[in-house]
């Protein structure tokens, strides 16, 4: 630290840029971030070529503590917030604020722990607006060249009554974009109304956009209700389910959900949709005019609890750091090239992007070359429905590999086989549904 005008050092420190302990032949290093508490030193400056084994600031000489914040990415205003690092009270240098983020780089994901739902709080008042924000989307396929936000409101039918769109900003990483999404609801909504985000995306290399996958919240709970419970008809004893939240994205359509479920749609009824891995959505939820600034990321302002990676997820979200930032504009420019046209201004990659993304798709994304492949995190099947099977018999999904077909050799043997251990009993036996399964 330098203390103007006369530029005479008086304290200064050291601390690890890289964290070197999972870097290898093929893996780079891996860049710290998040918060850190540092100690610093009284002059002279003296630098050691071996950082994280540097000796410590003597006990017996005066020194101070700087609390910083490390990010990836473009620079951002840091919030008056955000500046309050928590775990302040720890003296090791470069010791970073305590916070179990489950083996997850902080920059790739952040733990906020257990949602804090007041429950117990005032009654909403139907007449009261409320604003909807889609401020965005986290780790989207590789092969994702621009996309569009679809946020919605469905009542208790499954049926939409407000919806509004939001593009995806040309200038930002379009693998984890910026998206303008945003909903005033200055009427009554039903008490039971799910809110509803479809990401929609032009894939590399195909024609027409795809359905990439959807989120689902709440947008309230009943009153005195612990845990929260959505209402799932009209009520007046509800409290709106404010905050900002990290929601997953589930691969397919809303609509799938509600026609295997008979109709309707709620928060609940989509957790067992299956995810797009390491992939989600940032959404707001709050009573007009006091949803305030744009929190960053970092500040852990977002509710991630619906989202807690799965253990192939956390081996994908350090090799998807390792990509190279792509910006929107860019990729919109290759695409564009490969089907013969040409963008160059950004004004005319606005108008490609709205023309190609307005309308809704009938398709889903095809994650085939979702991410290149990892052997560390590998791959999973999952059996999830059979359709007009002969017979009405109950009936359970078994998957196994051949070689070596194990199950089917004479004495049988189910060493590495995996079945499906629920069966969804609204279903059809002719055309059977599992949940939980492999």
């Amino acid at each position: 630290l330098v203390a103007p005008p006369s530029a005479s050092v008086i304290s200064w420190g050291l601390l690890p840029l890289f964290d070197t302990a999972f870097a290898g032949p093929a893996v780079a290093p891996m860049m710290i971030t998040g918060s850190r508490n540092l100690k610093l030193r009284p002059p002279p400056v003296v630098l050691y070529a071996d950082v994280a084994n540097a000796p410590p600031p003597p006990d017996d000489v005066p020194s101070g503590e700087l609390q910083l914040q490390l990010r990836r990415g473009s620079p951002v205003a840091i919030s008056e917030a955000e500046h309050r690092v928590p775990g302040a009270q720890q003296a090791e240098m470069g010791a970073p604020a305590k916070r179990d983020n489950l083996g997850v780089p902080e920059s790739a994901w952040l733990n906020s722990g257990a949602q804090e739902v007041n429950t117990a709080g005032p009654v909403h008042t139907f007449d009261s607006p409320i604003e909807l924000y889609v401020e965005g989307a986290r780790f989207l396929p590789d092969d994702v060249v621009v996309c569009r936000a679809r946020l919605m409101l469905l009542d208790g039918v499954g049926q939409p009554i407000h919806e509004a769109a939001g593009w995806c900003a040309l200038l930002g990483d379009v693998r984890s974009p910026k998206l303008d999404a945003q909903l005033v609801l200055s009427s009554p909504v039903p008490a039971d109304a799910t809110v509803v985000v479809s990401i929609v995306a032009v894939q590399k290399g195909v024609e027409k956009p795809r359905q990439l996958g959807f989120a689902a919240l709440a947008l309230f709970h009943r009153q005195y209700e612990d845990p929260p419970v959505q209402p799932n008809a009209p009520t007046t004893d509800v409290v709106l389910n404010r905050g900002d939240f990290q929601l997953p994205l589930r691969l397919g359509f809303p609509e799938e959900v509600m026609k295997s479920r008979g109709g309707g749609l709620t928060e609940a009824l989509t957790t067992d949709a299956p995810r797009v891995p390491c992939a989600t959505v940032l959404l707001r939820i709050h009573p007009a005019g006091h949803a305030g600034p744009v929190p960053a990321y970092a500040s852990g302002s977002y509710s991630s609890s619906r989202c807690v990676p799965a253990p192939h997820e956390v081996v994908l979200y350090r090799s998807r750091l390792l990509r190279e930032p792509l910006v929107a504009l860019e990729a919109v420019r290759r695409d564009a090239e490969a089907r013969g046209e040409t963008v160059a201004k950004h004004i005319e990659a606005e108008s490609w992007m709205k023309d190609l993304l307005s309308g809704n798709p009938d398709l889903r994304f095809d994650l085939t070359r979702f991410a290149k492949y990892n052997p560390t995190a590998g791959l999973q099947v999952s059996v999830l429905k059979a359709h007009n099977l002969p017979q009405p018999f109950l009936s359970f999904g078994v998957v196994s590999l051949f070689p070596p077909g194990a199950l089917y050799r004479t004495p049988p043997h189910t060493v590495g086989v995996k079945y499906t251990n629920e069966f969804e009993w609204g279903s059809n036996l002719r055309s059977p549904v599992w949940r939980g399964g492999p």
